[in-house]
This record gives C-alpha cells, sequence and structure tokens, in this order.
C-alpha cells in the first residue's frame, strides 16, 4: 500500500522554509570547446550560476548579486534551488535563518576573495552541505507524517553523494534446509548527485517519489538489499 504523499510533504517543506535565504543567477560564461578528439576547437559559451553568498571559509559574497534575506526576503516555490532554499536555513533557529556558519555552495582549493571571480569561470561548485540539510529535513517531515521512505547516502562510481529511496521490507533466506524471515530495506537510486547538482525543489521531490513508486510497487529489475543488524 502506498505510503507517501508528495504534494504534502512539498507543501511541509514550503512551510518550514518559506524564504529563500540565498539566491542564484544564470549568466553566460565562455569556456574551451574541445572536438570529438580531444582537440582545442576555440570557445563556446554556457549558462552558468553564479550566487549572492558562497561559503568559502567564511560567508563571501557577490558583488553583483545583492540579496537581503531578512528584510528584503523572497518566497520559497518549487522551482528553487536546494542551495537557495538551504544555504542559510536551520531548524533550531527562529525563523529558521542561520546568521552564522553556512550551507552555501563552494569551491575547493578556493581562497574567499577569489570565489566571485572563480565562479564566472569554469568553477565547479559543490552542494553537499544544503543537500545534506535537505535530506535531513525531507526524513524527518517523512517521520512526522509516517510516511514510508527515507533518504539515504549510496556510493555510486566512488562517489558518495548520491541518493537512494529506502523503505522498510522482509526477506526470506533458505539455508541447510531451513527458512527464515527477516526484516529488511530496499532502495533504490534517486538520479540525482547531490554534491555537483543543484536541482530545484520540484525535480528532487518528482524523482524521490518515481523511486518510491517502483519500490512500491516491485517494478525494478534489481535493487539493493540491506538486512537489520
Amino acid at each position: 500500500m502506498e505510503n507517501f504523499d508528495k504534494n504534502k510533504v512539498l507543501e511541509r517543506i514550503l512551510q518550514d522554509a518559506p524564504i529563500l535565504t540565498n539566491i542564484k543567477k544564470l549568466i553566460t560564461i565562455s569556456v574551451n570547446n574541445y572536438n570529438n578528439k580531444g582537440d582545442l576547437n576555440g570557445k563556446k559559451k554556457v549558462k552558468s550560476p553564479i550566487y549572492a553568498f558562497y561559503g568559502i571559509s567564511n560567508v563571501v559574497s557577490d558583488p553583483e548579486l545583492k540579496y537581503d534575506r531578512e528584510n528584503n526576503p523572497i518566497k520559497t516555490t518549487p522551482n528553487s534551488s536546494l542551495s537557495e532554499i538551504y544555504s542559510f536555513w536551520n531548524p533550531h533557529v527562529k525563523g529558521n535563518i542561520e546568521r552564522g556558519w553556512s550551507n552555501c555552495p563552494f569551491m575547493d582549493m578556493c581562497l574567499p576573495e577569489d570565489a566571485p571571480a572563480n565562479a564566472r569561470k569554469v568553477a565547479k561548485f559543490e552542494f553537499r552541505n544544503s543537500g545534506l540539510t535537505f535530506t535531513n529535513h525531507f526524513n524527518a517531515i517523512c517521520e512526522k507524517l509516517k510516511y514510508e521512505p527515507r533518504l539515504v547516502n549510496e556510493i555510486e562510481n566512488g562517489d558518495l553523494f548520491f541518493w537512494s529511496v529506502e523503505i522498510p521490507s522482509e526477506v526470506t533466506l533458505d539455508y541447510n534446509g531451513k527458512t527464515s524471515r527477516h526484516d529488511s530495506f530496499i532502495s533504490m537510486p534517486v538520479g540525482i548527485n547531490y554534491n555537483v547538482e543543484d536541482p530545484p525543489l520540484s525535480k528532487v521531490i518528482n524523482s524521490i517519489s518515481k523511486a518510491y513508486d517502483k519500490l512500491n510497487k516491485r517494478k525494478f529489475s534489481s535493487v539493493n538489499v540491506k538486512l537489520n543488524s
């Protein structure tokens, strides 16, 4: 029996995190263009995000993208990205806006003063902190609503930051002519690497819902199984 309503979870997230704590903007930058042989073939234009706040060794503001999240807040919508929602979000702080350390996008091996300039180059952002904060928030909501799925971190190609949906299950083991039943969990990847992706909230919720639906209806060719210890 299905035990998950994505619309109610989305509604609860918008209630708990009603305003954006960070904002992003897509800009056009020039990057190297390589042909199929790997040879440099001039430059090409691509869209790349910049953010009002970056988290390097401390919070760094972008000089061209201003956002006063306390005096001129912007409402959270299903199209808001996880970094926009969770960069300074803390459920234990009044108003949910954290003024200290942040979960902002960051660039590895980058000095704070270089962050805005690097964001306009071929910088690789990392979003793991906002992804982990969303994971905790999502699981807490599902627990309160008594919904079945939980988000867990799975290793894929050596990278830990892939989401999977996990639900309780039961497995039967046959060994030496004896049959035993065990509580277990089955999980399925969501298909989003939250370390390098900053997806819209609606995309994440929809992807979780699709994975849960397949698990719930047992529509899969293979699935991860974990026994209770």
